[in-house]
């Protein structure tokens, strides 16, 4: 996928750099990205399509984590600080909670 952000390296998240990334996915995974043979129980469902075992079998994403993309602009900067602000204050809240715990 590097070509795709060598090629769109001033917009990664324009139609075509995201059209270009997914169809080298495709074309990389091929059969793989339909594992659980979804498209070919739709194929052969007729009129009859299976939605409750299409809902059941697909996800989008195979993880509970939540993707996001950030541009990286200042407002991805400012936002990256403020994270890390946040985190520096929960260790340091964790650390000096622990620390009371161990002296009460």
């Amino acid at each position: 996928m590097r070509s795709v952000v060598r090629r769109y390296s001033n917009d990664l998240l324009s139609p075509e750099a995201l059209q270009d990334y997914f169809m080298q996915i495709y074309e990389n995974k091929g059969k793989e990205l339909d594992k659980k043979g979804i498209l070919d129980e739709i194929k052969n469902a007729g009129t009859d399509f299976p939605f409750q075992s299409t809902a059941e079998k697909f996800r989008m994403i195979e993880s509970h984590l939540t993707p996001i993309i950030i541009p990286f602009d200042q407002e991805a900067k400012k936002t990256d600080n403020t994270i890390t602000s946040c985190r520096t204050r929960w260790w340091h809240f964790t650390k000096i909670t622990a620390i009371h715990r161990a002296n009460s």
